[in-house]
């Protein structure tokens, strides 16, 4: 599990509360990528956001969906004064491009695309 404080652990919290449920972790980590990747090696289960194991990955393990957590928001921010600089507005471009095109190819991605 994310540790507690973590905005992830305070919406897997909430979720479970209202369900009623309570989890027994064995172990807190920080970090998506470490805590999927043990939980592939095959060291215990773990609650993570579908975008954390890709679909083409494919071993001795089982995605369960999670109904009832709400979709996280992914933004990227800026200052609000001064215009970007070239290079921060091509990478705005780029990401923006990029979810576009992904979303049909990750599960649970779904853009929305606001300036």
């Amino acid at each position: 599990m994310p540790p507690p404080g973590t905005s992830y652990r305070a919406e897997l919290d909430a979720v479970s509360a209202g369900a009623g449920i309570e989890f027994r972790t064995k172990a807190e980590l920080d970090g998506l990528r470490l805590t999927a990747s043990m939980a592939i090696e095959g060291y215990g289960a773990a609650v993570l956001p579908s975008s954390a194991v890709p679909s083409w990955l494919t071993g001795d393990f089982k995605r369960i969906p999670i109904r009832g957590v709400p979709r996280r928001r992914v933004v990227l921010g800026r200052r609000r004064r001064g215009l970007p600089s070239a290079p921060a507005r091509a990478l705005d471009e780029v990401l923006r491009e990029q979810v576009v095109i992904r979303a049909s190819e990750i599960p649970g991605l779904y853009p929305n695309v606001v300036s």
